[in-house]
């Protein structure tokens, strides 16, 4: 039975959004310092060569967040609610990540997602 601290009370549709923000601006930050560690690099290993230009930066940028919005789409598609019956008056939703398993059987619910 899920703990008073995991209730969901905002529905299936801000339950998507929220977790596809969420994994989206993880990849962006994690994507854009390891562009920032490519370019002190080349910076360090080429220091008299020309340092990029702003065409390129703003490519770069543009290719962090395409491929951050590409990663977070498996959130986008298979995030839902849960909901379950504690009492006749009361109803706790979670958010999860479904997913299909292996086998092509039902559904698998992970929580935390």
């Amino acid at each position: 039975m899920p703990s008073q601290s995991e209730n969901w009370s905002f529905g299936s549709f801000y339950c998507t959004i929220n977790n596809y923000i969420a994994n989206v601006t993880v990849a962006a930050s994690v994507l854009t310092l390891t562009g920032i560690t490519i370019d002190r690099y080349l910076a360090i290993i080429r220091p008299l060569q020309p340092r990029m230009t702003k065409t390129n930066a703003m490519f770069g940028i543009a290719m962090i967040w395409a491929t951050s919005l590409l990663i977070g789409m498996p959130c986008l598609v298979f995030s839902t609610t849960l909901t379950h019956r504690v009492n006749f008056s009361m109803e706790d939703r979670i958010a999860r990540f479904k997913r299909k398993t292996m086998d092509g059987g039902g559904q698998r619910l992970l929580s935390g997602m």
